[in-house]
């Protein structure tokens, strides 16, 4: 232990530096926990349309957060995230499923700089939902962005986060032109909503 073999450390480091010269997002997975060592630089809260774009950009080849669709609403200075349910939740279900979670850690980790508002809104289908867990549609989605929410605080995403549920009144927004299946498809999601220095609070 008091002298270093050259030719060994040699060997050693060079099997190490590939690992160091990384530039992508590292994911440590423990039971119960998922930690992410990337994170983006602050924004301030008038420059969404630029986070609307760093956010495709960093996600265009996540498996699921590519499929997340972002819509910026210049009137209302407010940026919603949509994440359909399925990539979240197994069918019915109200915990987050394991991909599910880690996406939402990526996406927290993404966000946790902000200074925003932050809300976090469920959305359903107009099916009748019941279960003992969740009685109605609106109970329903109100648990699932709560679960969402949860996870986005505890890695450290604004203390002004909040969960809210439309349930399914928000069906008929959706364009009536799209086939059926598609409709009810783009009903069950989540959405955060990030609120410019313009929003009306």
């Amino acid at each position: 232990m008091k002298t270093v073999d050259e030719s060994r450390w040699d060997d050693l480091r060079g099997a190490f530096s590939g690992v160091f010269a990384q530039e992508e997002s590292l994911v440590m997975i423990h039971p119960e926990e998922f930690t992410t060592t990337e994170s983006l630089p602050d924004f301030p809260a008038d420059s969404l349309p630029y986070l609307q774009n760093v956010l495709r950009s960093e996600f265009r080849h996540d498996e699921i957060l590519n499929k997340m669709e972002s819509d910026y609403d210049n009137r209302k200075d407010i940026l919603t995230l949509s994440l359909p349910s399925t990539l979240l939740f197994e069918a019915g279900e109200i915990g987050l499923k394991r991909e599910g979670r880690l996406s939402v850690i990526k996406l927290a980790d993404k966000l946790q700089h902000l200074d925003n508002r932050l809300q976090v809104a469920g959305h359903t289908d107009p099916a009748p939902f019941s279960s003992v867990e969740a009685p109605t549609n609106w109970e329903f989605a109100m648990l699932r962005a709560i679960a969402v929410t949860q996870v986005m605080y505890e890695r450290g995403v604004s203390k002004s986060v909040s969960a809210f549920s439309f349930g399914d009144s928000r069906f008929n927004e959706i364009d009536s032109y799209l086939p059926e299946t598609q409709r009810y498809s783009k009903a069950r999601r989540i959405d955060i909503l990030i609120y410019g220095d313009r929003s009306e609070l």
